[in-house]
């Protein structure tokens, strides 16, 4: 029988050389098939979790459609306030609205006047008094886009 040559070594050269091989060859398995051990142990983790994962996706489902349900009925609702407030404010506002339309009227005869148009005048004066509010309510309807609410919003609040 012959012997190895890391045999014939004295013990205390051959274990550290063993002890190097091994951790290399170790080193080196783990390097090779590192990424398949973590692909595995993903894969693992996720047959796991994926009764919670589907089980929570139905959760953030279900409450979302109920956020949608509240934010459409929220849009559907009625302004705030009783329905007396309202009605005395939407009062006021037509007074104040036919005031100015009949102050229209009348500074827009005054103006003509002197021209002496006739009955013409007459016309002339009762379209524009109506087309003036109606002109200026499809102005602030145009200018409450997103892009102008902020400047407008501002500036009623200032008004007031």
């Amino acid at each position: 029988m012959r012997m190895t040559p890391i045999l014939c070594m004295p013990l205390s050269r051959t274990l550290p050389a063993l002890g190097e091989q091994l951790g290399q060859e170790a080193f080196e398995h783990a390097q090779i098939h590192g990424e398949d051990y973590c692909l595995r142990e993903r894969q693992r983790i996720e047959v796991a979790n994926e009764p919670d994962t589907l089980a929570l996706r139905a959760r953030i489902a279900l409450r979302q459609a109920e956020a949608d349900e509240l934010e459409e009925r929220i849009r559907l609702a009625p302004p705030e306030g009783d329905v007396r407030n309202r009605r005395n404010r939407a009062r006021f506002y037509m007074a104040i609205a036919v005031i100015l339309i009949v102050g229209i009227f009348l500074y827009t005869v005054m103006a003509l006047q002197p021209f002496r148009i006739g009955w013409i005048m007459w016309g002339l004066v009762l379209a524009g008094a109506i087309a003036t509010p109606f002109l200026c309510d499809e102005t602030l309807e145009v200018w409450d886009t997103r892009r102008h609410r902020l400047g407008y919003k501002d500036f009623c609040r200032r008004v007031r």
